[in-house]
């Protein structure tokens, strides 16, 4: 039986007829209900995921298609590999120039967000629509705006990902935390694919060749269309008598590499050197590309459909027509070919000035992929833009080369900032050290050098002797002015780092008001943790607040840190001022923001303080999970001060829980880790000691060391540690200890959580029941749902023990409820509504200690009381208690979470 490709013969009615280049959407009832629910439903988000090829990008058409219908703007965004690391990559044609942020990361997205919504404030119409193509690719400050505009409104938002791809966390946040619809885009069915095959090859096909194609492409309509379409360009899909029919090979398997690289195989050598640069450049504008390659070569993988030009802002642009395309010619690729398309892609860019967005960084990539080097002043820009994106690897590469390339001071100290963030202090030290000894450098240049090893040395490498050294050898050598103050605000640093309150202070305080905004910025981030911890929390907000305001203002950010280390101190300020609701909603924010920039060191600080915050609200559970990843956070990068401070927090939510094993975990875990100098939270880790002493049933210790750290942070100025310290004594119900203490508090104790736990240390010493409850419910509007608890139970003990049983019935009610607030809480006050609130003092003592795994000879030593006491003791306890052994004492003495008084 004749055969004849298809476009060689003559007769027949039908020798024209070629398989469609357009191919129509088939199937997808779900899908396409889902789309019009996203649309009619104002939906924030909706999701297409599946695995490459299952047609994700065509149901994105068909939304934007609708929408536009319905009259809706949309906007476009696709981003790509290649892009990946540029930070707002994806965005390069809606959004102006770039502003350099080189250590805010943050702020990129927040000018990026306020520009949107200005553009949006300026003619763009309601309802509008955001379409993100292979959003798994975006960068994390692109994939932060993609979802700022959904939460905040903005825009509705259609995106694809690739299954096996991990997303970035702020868009796997969309339909995980956020009102998403997710689509899963799966294969198409036998019935589906029938179908298709008949819209793009007119008239019959042959059964075998729908078998062939069904069982090759497995319902996926990508691989499918690469079959149809190479197997026509080879001549392996012909027209006959019968129908369409395969009479060639079209691969040994159903992979789309191998349909790829059989539709590749004809390409001439110009039309394969067109798809090879699309490979390595990604999206690239047509001028660029006509000087690179031959326009004739690129017409025709166009129309073959090998690639794909789309408009981006004022710009038209070539690409792939699918990513794996590109996988499979890269993978192909010499590695000298390579490099010669990365060096005649930079240069050709360069030729023609480089004006967006992601230029700079494209064309610095592209000269080091290149094995060249490239201008200093474009290497740091570019090193300024990878940073930014949180590719620390990259900005490693790019920072080095431009400090090698003669960039200055300048690279170096960029460098050193992206060596901080990977967890390098001695490379960094290194490095500044070198700088430092430049005879070239300004008065301003000098300080930032200066200030930067000093916060190295001391935080990175614990060496605070060379740390002060470097500070006295700058002021000693700077003028009086701006970069000399500048020193000066870095010691205040310093000392409020090491705990030294009233130094800071001292230090900070004539700085605060600078006209110099990198001074002033200095002092706030030395007073705003000071005057927390000296008890000002009414001034800790405006510092902080002005400080983070001027960081963000600052054109030369040389020198500092995130911005959101100020808000860090804002919240923990807002917190004791009793607006533990603001505090933790502005800390969610932190936590996103800082997900989303790939900022680790911020991530570790907003976890901390959400675990803080979320502790004596009663929230245990959570507390223990934002400490765990705080704790982890900054051990990976080798601060283990800091994650000290996190396992602190571990080990108080484990003594809150009664969890005995967990306890005893994380006091190992505390003890092993250095303190080093960073002691401006180790009061914190003396506290979780002390608990865990308690828990021990070691009363005696828990005492001794909440008293010694009370009467250290008194010397230090830090009346908040102090307050602490003597609370935690009335919380453990020792009133006397607890009332000693707050007698040596110097001044008056004004603020609201500050005043509050005043009040319950009076009400326990008086044993007055009703200020017990009158604390409680100020806790409570507080929001500290667990010290609220606490009181109301140290309440129902004293009316028990007045034998006022009605009363102490509400006031264990009244603890209950507090308590269904909370997340297993089983602390000693708890246990004053249970059977253990008719023990003795002494009889509490000595079963805690038993309880605790002492003998009774330990424990006799331990008092100075006789064996025989100790068993009398004992015996009396298990009555009271219910109970016959000591294994039973740790759940009797404390308030098990199923042994929890019913809510009325």
């Amino acid at each position: 039986m004749p055969r004849t490709p298809v476009g060689a013969g003559t007769r027949g009615p039908d020798r024209h007829a070629v398989p469609r280049r357009t191919w129509p959407l088939v199937g997808r009832p779900g899908e396409l209900t889902a789309i019009d629910r996203f649309l009619a439903e104002n939906i924030g988000s909706i999701v297409f995921s599946g695995p490459p090829g299952t047609g994700k990008t065509r149901l994105m058409g068909e939304t934007e298609a609708r929408a536009t219908a319905q009259g809706r703007t949309c906007l476009r965004v696709v981003a790509s590999q290649s892009a990946s690391s540029i930070p707002l990559g994806a965005f390069a044609s809606i959004l102006p120039p770039p502003t350099l942020h080189r250590e805010a990361p943050a702020n990129v997205i927040a000018d990026a967000l306020a520009f949107v919504a200005r553009q949006r404030g300026l003619g763009l119409e309601p309802g509008v629509v955001l379409l993100v193509d292979d959003a798994h690719w975006l960068d994390g400050a692109s994939a932060a705006l993609v979802q700022q505009m959904a939460v905040g409104g903005l825009a509705q938002v259609a995106l694809t990902v690739r299954t096996g791809e991990r997303a970035p966390d702020a868009i796997t946040a969309l339909w995980k935390d956020g009102p998403a619809e997710r689509v899963e885009v799966g294969a198409l069915t036998r019935a589906d694919i029938d179908t298709l095959i008949t819209e793009v090859l007119p008239g019959p096909t042959v059964s075998t060749t729908r078998d062939l194609l069904w069982r090759v492409s497995e319902g996926n309509p990508l691989y499918l269309r690469e079959l149809v379409l190479g197997a026509s360009d080879s001549g392996a899909l012909v027209r006959s008598d019968q129908g369409w029919t395969v009479t060639g090979s079209i691969g040994r398997s159903p992979r789309l590499i191998e349909v790829v690289e059989a539709r590749l195989a004809d390409l001439s050598e110009d039309q394969r050197a067109v798809l090879e640069l699309l490979a390595v450049s990604g999206p690239i504008g047509l001028g660029l590309l006509v000087t690179l390659v031959s326009p004739e070569a690129a017409d025709v993988v166009e129309r073959r459909g090998l690639a794909v030009t789309r408009t981006e802002g004022r710009r038209r642009e070539m690409q792939l027509a699918h990513p794996l395309h590109g996988e499979v010619l890269r993978s192909q690729l010499p590695a000298i070919t390579a490099m010669g398309i990365n060096r005649r892609l930079a240069a050709a860019a360069e030729d023609l000035g480089a004006r967006r967005r992601d230029d700079v960084l494209r064309v610095a990539v592209w000269r080091l992929e290149g094995g060249g080097v490239g201008r200093p002043d474009v290497l740091l820009l570019a090193a300024d833009h990878a940073h930014a994106a949180r590719n620390e690897v990259l900005a490693e590469r790019l920072a080095r080369a431009a400090f090698e390339a003669g960039a200055g001071a300048d690279a170096a100290l960029l460098l050193g900032v992206v060596l901080g963030d990977l967890g390098r202090p001695q490379e960094l030290e290194d490095l500044l050290a070198e700088v430092a000894l430049r005879p070239d450098l300004d008065d301003r240049t000098r300080a930032v050098v200066a200030a930067k090893r000093a916060i190295n040395l001391l935080w990175g490498l614990d060496r605070r002797a060379d740390a002060m050294r470097v500070l006295d050898d700058a002021e000693a050598l700077l003028p009086a002015g701006a970069a000399h103050d500048e020193v000066v605000g870095e010691r205040a640093v310093l000392a409020v780092l090491q705990g030294q309150v009233s130094t800071a202070i001292d230090l900070a305080d004539p700085l605060r008001e600078s006209t110099d905004d990198r001074v002033a910025v200095r002092a706030a981030l030395a007073l705003a943790p000071a005057f927390r911890l000296a008890g000002r929390f009414s001034e800790v907000i405006p510092i902080a607040d002005r400080g983070w305001r001027l960081q963000n203002e600052l054109t030369d950010h040389r020198g500092f840190g995130s911005s959101g280390t100020h808000m860090i101190f804002r919240m923990a300020a807002m917190t004791e001022l009793g607006d533990v609701a603001g505090a933790e909603a502005l800390a969610a924010m932190a936590v996103d923001l800082t997900d989303a920039a790939g900022d680790a060191i911020g991530i570790a600080w907003a976890a901390w303080i959400s675990g803080t915050i979320c502790l004596d609200a009663g929230r245990l559970a959570q507390s223990a999970t934002w400490f765990a990843r705080a704790e982890s956070t900054w051990a990976s990068v080798d601060q283990t001060g800091p994650a000290r401070w996190a396992t602190s927090g571990r080990l108080l939510v484990a003594v809150a829980t009664g969890d005995r094993a967990s306890a005893t975990a994380c006091e190992a875990a505390l003890l092993a880790r250095d303190p080093g100098p960073m002691t401006i939270e180790e009061a914190d880790a003396q506290r979780a000691l002390a608990w865990a002493a308690w828990l021990r049933g070691d009363q005696h210790d828990a005492i001794a060391r909440l008293e010694h750290v009370a009467l250290e942070a008194i010397a230090d100025g830090a009346l908040l540690h102090a307050v602490q310290a003597a609370h935690d004594l009335a919380r453990l119900g020792v009133a006397e200890p607890a009332a000693r203490v707050w007698a040596t508090l110097p001044g008056a104790i004004d603020w609201p959580m500050g005043a509050s736990r005043g009040r319950h240390i009076e009400a326990l010493v008086a044993t007055d029941a009703a200020g017990l409850l009158e604390v409680s419910d100020q806790f409570q509007m507080l929001g500290w749902s667990l010290l609220a608890a606490e009181a109301a139970a140290q309440a129902a003990g004293v009316y028990r023990r007045g034998r006022e049983g009605r009363r102490a019935d509400r006031a264990a009610a009244q603890a209950a409820r507090l308590l269904s607030h909370c997340e297993l809480a089983a602390t000693p006050a708890l246990a004053e509504v249970g059977d253990a609130a008719s023990l003795s003092s002494r009889e509490r003592e000595i079963a805690a200690l038993a309880a605790g795994g002492r003998s009774n000879r330990d424990i006799a030593d331990q008092l100075s009381l006789s064996e025989r006491t100790i068993e009398n003791h004992l015996q009396r306890a298990y009555l009271k208690l219910g109970v016959s052994a000591r294994a039973d004492l740790p759940v009797a003495l404390r308030l098990h979470p199923d042994d929890r008084p019913p809510v009325p």
